[in-house]
């Protein structure tokens, strides 16, 4: 009777890509092992500190000597901290001295010397074997040293295949930081603070970018903050970018003839913050420079929606912040696909979403995200119901259930399992079965204007809990019509049978889930 191995190459690889067991599944034999081994070690985290010493520096040494297959596999290199004088368990901090914080460690001994010394020899070596590399992820850190920011800005410069790279910054300096020579991205990522970076000659470099991401810490208009113009300043005006992708958060934003050719293919926007001078805390702390720089650079977020339905961009996923200047967007839009709702926290405006707007997207609408800041018309309940269901291409949807319902209260006869199973029973008469249902909890209103956060964190540790338990018991679940996937923040939960001989379905976790290690979390 054939066997595993007489299958061709392909169908291995492919049971491999579906096993969470594929490590265990590679060393079975080396036939396996040759065609698992690319899915196995294409991803590489370098994550060096005090307490993975002699881990990291075995790791950067059998890199650098070349005693491992895993350089010619590594197609994606996640950096994380590089300081091997850094323990995360032990005290140490900032201190606030002479004006101004500064980094303090605690006393180390002679293997954290050594470990510097090895990992200066080491980790430029055996970086430069990674030749493959097509995606950079790097959390940067200023407790990491000068030169080993330098080693790791002299990789970046020098792949041959860099394609995307992703950068989480601190509001803080990063000595040695040289970003100026890296070139040819398609994916450019930035979260956090932007001014230690050459953003807009890497974007100059880089005529086949197609998505860019910007998230930044500004609020309102300050001389620091980033302006779409000054993003793509370097850019060629003969040679627009064309762009697929664009996330923008606390940048000044303006659509005219110098922004707007980047824009003529976009197909996924993001725009969670745009800085604009009304938003600024303090208005009698405005310059003649920043007043300037708004009245140039800036546009309101109505200016901004008007400038976009004016365009008509072909637009078919979007995320933003609720507001009426979206909803007037999404009024007069065609063939959005994807659509993504953040801080959902007005009455009025749910009341013209579920009534208005969302009626008119059901036709095309393949995936919808509402994120309910507060209890309210946001969240699930037979007033969307309705509208829900007319969506007749929905294969994802992520709502929020009224925190007032998962509280027993026999006052008004409430029954938290009637508030799941009628969404899930929703979910199964939608016309298509659903790929994939997240379902969380809205916050409490008492706890709008809470001081602290206990009270809101212990509601959210209840409402994991009781939702998931909730899902764990609903029954009978059809495994034809249901949804094949459900996710409670950091809950997991599949259609398994009850036995193997049973015709019974229940949602049960995936035990493995929380801890995997998935890039998409990190930033």
């Amino acid at each position: 009777m054939p066997g595993l191995l007489s299958l061709a190459n392909e169908l291995i690889s492919q049971i491999g890509s579906e096993l969470d067991t594929r490590k265990a599944f590679r060393g079975t034999c080396k036939q396996v092992d040759h065609v698992i081994a690319p899915q196995v070690l294409s991803y590489l985290v370098i994550n060096i500190n005090e307490e993975r010493i002699h881990l990291s520096i075995s790791q950067l040494e059998a890199l650098a000597v070349r005693s491992t297959r895993a350089a010619e596999y590594v197609q994606t290199v996640d950096i994380r901290l590089l300081a091997p004088n850094y323990n995360p368990r032990s005290p140490g901090g900032y201190v606030f001295s002479n004006g101004e914080w500064v980094l303090q460690e605690g006393p180390k001994g002679p293997e954290v010397a050594w470990a510097h010394e090895k990992m200066r020899e080491l980790l430029l070596p055996a970086l430069s074997t990674l030749t493959g590399t097509a995606t950079v992820n790097w959390k940067m850190s200023d407790r990491n040293p000068a030169w080993a920011t330098i080693a790791v800005s002299e990789f970046l410069a020098n792949l041959p295949v860099l394609r995307t790279l992703r950068l989480k910054t601190k509001e803080s300096g990063m000595p040695g930081l040289q970003l100026h020579r890296v070139s040819n991205l398609t994916e450019f990522v930035v979260d956090g603070y932007h001014g230690i970076l050459p953003i807009s000659e890497i974007i100059g470099n880089s005529p086949d970018l197609t998505h860019l991401n910007i998230q930044t810490f500004s609020y309102g208009v300050e001389a620091h903050t980033p302006t779409l113009h000054g993003l793509l300043s370097m850019v060629p005006r003969d040679r627009p970018l064309r762009l697929r992708y664009l996330g923008i958060k606390g940048c000044c934003v303006r659509l005219d003839q110098e922004t707007l050719p980047h824009l003529s293919v976009l197909k996924s926007l993001d725009l969670r913050g745009i800085a604009h001078l009304a938003d600024n805390r303090v208005s009698a702390e405005i310059t003649e420079e920043v007043r300037a720089k708004a009245e140039r650079f800036s546009s309101s977020p109505t200016e901004v929606w008007e400038a976009l339905e004016r365009a008509s961009l072909p637009i078919q996923d979007i995320t933003t912040t609720v507001s009426e200047d979206i909803l007037g967007y999404l009024g007069s839009a065609n063939g959005v696909e994807k659509l993504t709702l953040l801080y959902a926290d007005s009455d009025p405006l749910a009341h013209n979403f579920f009534t208005r707007v969302l009626p008119r997207l059901s036709p095309t609408l393949t995936s919808l995200h509402i994120s309910a800041a507060f209890e309210g018309l946001w969240c699930f309940g037979e007033h969307n119901k309705d509208a829900l269901l007319a969506c007749a291409r929905l294969r994802t949807l992520s709502i929020a259930i009224d925190p007032t319902k998962l509280y027993e209260n026999d006052d008004i006869k409430m029954i938290p399992e009637q508030t799941v199973a009628d969404l899930l029973k929703m979910t199964a008469e939608l016309p298509q079965r659903l790929s994939r249902l997240r379902i969380f909890s809205a916050g409490l209103e008492i706890l709008r204007d809470a001081f602290c956060g206990n009270s809101a964190l212990s509601h959210e540790e209840f409402s994991i809990n009781k939702l998931s338990s909730l899902v764990e018991s609903f029954g009978p679940v059809n495994p034809a019509i249901h949804p094949q996937t459900i996710l409670i923040r950091r809950n997991r939960f599949h259609l398994r049978r009850c036995d193997a001989d049973s015709s019974v379905w229940r949602y049960v976790k995936d035990k493995s889930y929380f801890n995997r290690n998935k890039f998409e979390d990190y930033l």
